[in-house]
């Protein structure tokens, strides 16, 4: 193979982290510097670091695993429109990119109305729970099941400033939206513009969207305002005791019992490191 220029090898061993190959398209997207033209040879789909052929084998079985879980979160997602407050459902995580292990499950991000984030969390619970999907804590067998691990209120989606990293960023820009309602979508990735930090080539395609406010249907409704507290109160006694790494919050809900932040970016750092002293 060729050698490459160092954003480019910089993309390609963050990618190699999780064992995926990039496309000569995606090579640019995920730049981690701006790039403006790639010279990559043409009759090659994918690149990699030097060595690393077989993750492209590897790609192309996540991807053929991915399109089974993608189904299932369409449909569950489907379920989850009967919830009036919820107002986007999105895949994260490795499924979001369509590498996806085969025993993995399938991780979910909901964005909810305002002042309604423990509501509607109650209520896609038991709605996952009846249908059969969810994937309970403490589960040793979870292929397929939905884990419904982001809730995020719509008047909060930017990540907060000491969350961002290579990364946060790369896990805004992966999310793929299932449905939407009010442009809650467009209205996510402009919050999350400081990912032009760390992928500029990423956030160009939406820096021109037009935001669009609230929905004006979401009134103030003193009865459901009560209701929330309810189920807040319910939820959160049964989560404290078990709470370690998770961020649990009045408009936002991230339920990773580890930083992965810490152990990617750590990973992505000792690629890096073998490089230079490949170099």
């Amino acid at each position: 193979m060729r050698k490459f220029n160092q954003t480019i090898l910089r993309t390609l061993a963050y990618a190699d982290v999780f064992d995926y190959p990039l496309t000569a398209e995606e090579t640019k997207k995920y730049a981690i510097a701006p790039v403006q033209s790639i010279e990559l040879p043409r009759n090659q789909k994918y690149f990699y670091l030097p060595g690393r052929e077989k993750i492209v084998q590897l790609r192309k079985l996540r991807q053929k695993w991915s399109l089974e879980k993608i189904k299932i979160a369409q449909q569950t997602a489907g379920w989850l429109r009967i919830i009036p407050w919820v107002k986007m459902v999105g895949i994260t995580g490795a499924l979001a990119m369509n590498n996806s292990p085969s025993n993995d499950d399938i991780d979910l991000l909901i964005v909810t109305a305002k002042k309604r984030l423990w509501l509607t969390r109650l209520l896609a619970v038991l709605l996952i729970e009846l249908i059969g999907q969810r994937r309970r804590p403490g589960d040793h067998e979870f292929k397929n099941k939905i884990c419904l691990n982001i809730f995020l209120s719509e008047e909060i989606l930017a990540l907060p400033v000491k969350e961002r990293n290579l990364y946060t960023a790369h896990e805004v820009v992966q999310v793929k939206k299932i449905w939407e309602r009010d442009g809650v979508h467009r209205r996510f990735l402009q919050a999350n513009e400081w990912v032009g930090g760390f992928l500029p080539n990423a956030v160009r395609k939406f820096k021109s969207l037009k935001v669009q406010g609230f929905n004006k249907l979401n009134k103030s409704s003193p009865v459901l305002d009560f209701w929330e507290k309810i189920a807040k109160e319910i939820q959160w006694r049964y989560m404290k005791r078990k709470i370690t790494k998770e961020k649990v919050e009045d408009r936002r809900l991230m339920f990773h019992p580890h930083d992965l932040s810490e152990k990617i970016l750590g990973e992505y750092q000792k690629h890096l490191d073998k490089l230079k002293a490949a170099n």
